[in-house]
């Protein structure tokens, strides 16, 4: 699996619980990560979606899904060949590790 570019762009506490994108590309990847509970180094799998615009000011235009039930959830609507136009609203619920999530995925009429 390819190791990802820098910088990782994680969903932090600075942004909304809820965010609203259109993904107009996606890899699965791999990121080398710095646990504030640890000193070493940790390597996960990362899925990285490149979206229509940033989050917030000052961030990069793609966002980095570490949670394994959040990638699992999305990775079905990303294999579809519309993806382009569907927009993803995704809430967040709880903190982590127990964190949860739902998603809901539409098509406008154009």
């Amino acid at each position: 699996m390819v190791m990802l570019a820098s910088p990782i762009e994680i969903w932090g506490e600075e942004l909304p619980d809820t965010i609203v994108f259109k993904v107009l590309t996606w890899k699965l990847g791999q990121a080398d990560i710095h646990p504030e509970y640890g000193e070493r180094i940790k390597r996960i799998e990362v899925l990285r979606l490149n979206i229509d615009r940033p989050l917030a000011e000052g961030r990069m235009p793609w966002l980095d899904i570490t949670s394994n039930r959040l990638r699992e959830v999305l990775l079905p609507h990303l294999k579809k060949p519309d993806l382009r136009r569907k927009v993803f609203t995704v809430r967040r619920y709880g903190t982590a590790p127990k964190r949860v999530f739902s998603v809901e995925v539409t098509t406008p009429v154009v």
